[in-house]
């Protein structure tokens, strides 16, 4: 399976870990969190391996929160108000985007630029384009329209967290 091959890729290389999880109990990334560290600490040691572990967690609550906080990870928080689906702009999203080397700051800005752009044109959208969203609903369909409530809901999340956010 997939983390069989990682973990034989990874034999013998250098290598860290971001752990992303809010309480650290979902199942999953629980296991292979803890595959991988044993086998970073194996290769590297505890003390270089705790240099090399990041964790994205609750900021005060939850398994990872705890062990974070007992071994000494780096951390950054997962905001209370953002749901997972819609954490692409908070350290979620982008400490991974800026790990592969993409430029996190021109992220946040395009992303600021765009909900500046659209309440300039009078348009309730965000960076998500959604034509159902743009000034008054005009769509036929929208009384019937099953994913609009999603769309909506999307952009409130969206557009609330742009207007929380500083490029200071």
């Amino acid at each position: 399976d997939y983390l069989y091959e990682l973990q034989a890729f990874l034999k013998d290389r250098k290598f860290g870990i971001c752990v992303i999880s809010k309480s650290g109990t979902t199942t999953e990334p629980a296991v292979a969190f803890r595959l991988l560290k044993d086998q970073l600490i194996e290769q590297e040691g505890i003390t270089v391996a705790r240099e090399r572990i990041v964790a994205i967690t609750d900021e005060k609550k939850g398994a990872l929160r705890t062990m974070s906080d007992r071994e000494g990870y780096e951390t950054f928080i997962i905001p209370d108000n953002v749901g997972g689906r819609y954490s692409v702009l908070t350290p979620v999203g982008l400490l991974p985007v800026a790990i592969a080397g993409f430029d996190v700051r021109a992220l946040v800005k395009g992303a600021v630029d765009m909900r500046a752009y659209s309440k300039g044109n009078g348009a309730e959208l965000s960076a998500t384009y959604v034509s159902c969203l743009e000034g008054e609903n005009t769509c036929p369909r929208a009384d019937k329209c099953l994913s609009l409530p999603v769309w909506e809901k999307l952009d409130t999340l969206i557009n609330d967290y742009l207007d929380s956010v500083s490029l200071a």
